[in-house]
């Protein structure tokens, strides 16, 4: 009778040394071989296991519970089962908070794809609402690229505040023009205008400046009055029709001329050759 209750008592023996290896914990780096292990929701709590394997996981970023492997097909009416139930799942559910996730909430948790949740009625995966959309549970709910939404007092699903700075979403964030578009489109225009008289001003104010200062140095450096006297005799003396040399020229003659019957002889010719 030994040899035929020999594989239960390994079995029984295996699962002893397995449960007694087993590592509790609440988000996935808790496991001491992360990023091998990750954190899974079992009956026997929160429990880290190896990443490939099929089960509710922790996703680290939302702090939620995924369905692996993943499913990138449409699944809806396709029939689920929901997460496994434990008291450190509840207890992970309480500190995460209503914001994030409530008890009830578990019972929409399946093996569905991120866009579906289980439907507790029917057993069935159902798409989930975008933001707007009427809804009873958060996981009811999603935004963005299929994350996990809130459903803000029961009645209408919105975007979960504490996945808003990590993952931006244009549908939250569209911009428009407001009220004020008239007050905006003058203050533009009045500091373009100012801008442009800055920039000319500026260039003709570097213009006088610089007359301002030729005529000054100028005016520091104007000659004496000898030196004016001088220079408006030279403009006298030069005539305008360029006839100045003929003056100049009789000046030169009237101090060189000599009237010869002045002159008085003091010897006689040469005699005339034949």
């Amino acid at each position: 009778m030994l040899p035929f209750m020999l594989p239960f008592i390994l079995s029984v023996l295996a699962g002893l040394v397995l449960a007694s290896d087993e590592q509790h914990c609440l988000a996935p780096t808790d496991c001491h071989m992360y990023p091998l292990q990750t954190c899974y929701a079992t009956n026997r709590g929160l429990i880290c296991d190896n990443q490939n394997k099929a089960g509710f996981k922790i996703d680290l970023k939302v702090q939620t519970f995924l369905f692996t492997p993943d499913i990138n097909e449409d699944d809806t009416g396709m029939p689920c089962q929901t997460i496994p139930l434990s008291d450190e799942l509840y207890t992970y559910v309480d500190y995460l908070g209503p914001e994030v996730i409530e008890q009830d909430d578990l019972y929409l948790i399946g093996n569905c794809s991120i866009m579906s949740y289980c439907d507790k009625e029917t057993r069935t995966c159902q798409p989930k609402n975008n933001i707007g959309s009427p809804c009873t549970r958060n996981m009811q709910c999603y935004f963005g690229d299929g994350f996990p939404g809130h459903c803000a007092n029961h009645t209408t699903c919105t975007y979960r505040k504490d996945l808003a700075p990590y993952y931006y979403v244009p549908s939250l964030h569209q911009w428009s023009v407001g009220d004020q578009w008239r007050s905006a489109v003058w203050a533009l225009l009045a500091t373009g205008s100012v801008a442009i008289c800055v920039i000319f001003g500026r260039q003709q104010a570097t213009i006088v400046a610089s007359g301002v200062r030729g005529f000054l140095e100028k005016w520091q450096n104007r000659p004496d009055q000898e030196q004016q006297q001088r220079y408006h005799d030279s403009n006298n003396r030069a005539r305008w029709w360029k006839l100045g040399w003929i003056r100049r020229n009789r000046q030169v003659d009237d101090e060189a001329y000599m009237q010869l019957t002045t002159r008085e002889r003091t010897e006689d010719p040469p005699a005339y050759r034949e």
